[in-house]
């Protein structure tokens, strides 16, 4: 590390010459960092070129760094973003040590998916990604960063092995062998359908999901999740009647609109395939748990069961039901509505009143079974009746005697004592 700091001071001395050109007498510096990365190892070196008003360039090493490479867990474009960050950090470096004020300052890479990420302005990345490229931006700019085929790379050879024999002639220490224009600026996109640090992120915004059934959590009533859904309802119509006058004539929401709102948010989010499938016109794949509901769309664009009850007497919530995915928070909250709306009263009367309310809840006896284990009034209710230890028996009865050896009296009280004034 001393003998990088020395060689980097003897640049910042303005009488330093390096081949036929003096830092101090060039009219024009421009500092070169290039970076790659392979799966043994990252690297990154700088050059600082030099032009004088005669026409000649002269390309000097500065320095450069090499780093193993971790041996799970990164893919290669991960490793060229941290290749960046090295450049980074060399480029951090050397302006640290040298006084000299670059005319120009341009960092390589020869991954064009790093420079999509350094050039994003609308994608969203993973944490690990976002941070190495808010790091690069904090010290660079994007304009800066270019493109460079691999072969005459200089990073790359630090990133494999080098005969000690080539050293002296390898780009690492000469720099590549044409020099690069500063007018080429190669622009490269990142794609957002084909690279899955971006498409992992990626969330699929619909009109109806603003809200969000994570928030829903965090009440644990049905009537009160109906309640306040009603309530930011009625805001945002005193919010819009301040603005607008058309919507005054809107009429509030009651607590069953309310209740129907929750349903469809949560059928949006829970069975989005099967939407989707049926929406455009196909089935359900026969693996999954509703494809036995027979489900469709109805006109509101709510997904109920479909079944043969078409033609029957029974009420239209009763014949085609909506349809409540088994694991999510509105499942628990009905069935834990409707076990206290039947006063306890077991699994069939709890599931029969979900059912008579239109609601079908995937897997519903299981989960009414498995809420009535946890209910805190029904285990009192059916729990066994606590009897009392008795006594030991009593001594003189457990042996063999004549009759009326031992006699005893049972009392039962409680007996008034009253003391009489002599």
């Amino acid at each position: 590390m001393e003998i990088i700091l020395e060689r980097l001071r003897k640049f910042a001395n303005p009488s330093y010459i390096y081949g036929e050109v003096s830092v101090s007498k060039a009219s024009f510096t421009e500092l070169l960092i290039f970076s790659d990365a392979s799966t043994m190892a990252i690297a990154a070196v700088a050059f600082l070129r030099l032009a004088s008003d005669t026409g000649k360039e002269q390309l000097g090493f500065v320095m450069g760094k090499a780093k193993l490479a971790p041996k799970h867990g990164h893919t290669v474009p991960r490793l060229e973003l941290c290749a960046t960050v090295l450049a980074t950090e060399l480029y951090e470096l050397i302006s640290s040590e040298i006084d000299t004020n670059f005319d120009s300052i341009r960092f390589f890479t020869d991954s064009k998916v790093v420079l999509g990420y350094i050039r994003n302005e609308t994608k969203r990345f993973f944490t690990y990604v976002a941070n190495r490229v808010e790091r690069i931006r904090k010290f660079s700019e994007p304009k800066d960063w270019n493109y460079i085929p691999t072969k005459i790379n200089p990073a790359d050879e630090g990133t494999r092995s080098v005969a000690v024999k080539e050293m002296q002639t390898s780009l690492w220490l000469n720099g590549p062998h044409e020099l690069l224009d500063s007018s080429k600026h190669e622009q490269y996109d990142l794609d957002i359908d084909c690279d899955p640090e971006v498409s992992s992120c990626r969330t699929d915004v619909q009109s109806i999901c603003q809200l969000g059934c994570h928030r829903f959590e965090k009440i644990s009533d049905w009537q009160r999740l109906t309640r306040a859904i009603c309530f930011i309802q009625k805001i945002m119509q005193k919010r819009k009647m301040v603005k607008s006058d058309d919507n005054k004539n809107q009429t509030p929401l009651t607590l069953q609109g309310a209740g129907l709102f929750i349903i469809h948010l949560m059928q949006e989010e829970a069975f989005v395939e099967e939407i989707s499938s049926l929406k455009t016109g196909r089935t359900v794949n026969h693996r999954n748990p509703v494809f036995k509901l027979d489900p469709y769309m109805d006109e509101a664009g709510f997904l109920r069961v479909g079944g043969r009850l078409r033609h029957s007497n029974l009420m239209p919530q009763e014949k085609n039901p909506l349809i409540i995915p088994k694991k999510s928070h509105i499942a628990n909250l009905l069935v834990d509505h409707f076990h206290r709306e039947v006063k306890h009263q077991g699994r069939l009367f709890t599931e029969g009143a979900i059912r008579s309310a239109g609601y079908w809840i995937v897997g519903c006896r299981r989960r009414v079974n498995s809420h009535i284990q946890k209910c805190v009034t029904c285990r009192k209710l059916r729990g066994k009746q606590q009897q009392p230890k008795m006594a030991d028996i009593f001594e003189a009865h457990l042996h063999p005697g004549p009759p009326f050896t031992h006699i005893g009296v049972v009392v039962f009280g409680p007996w008034s004592i009253v003391t009489r004034k002599t």
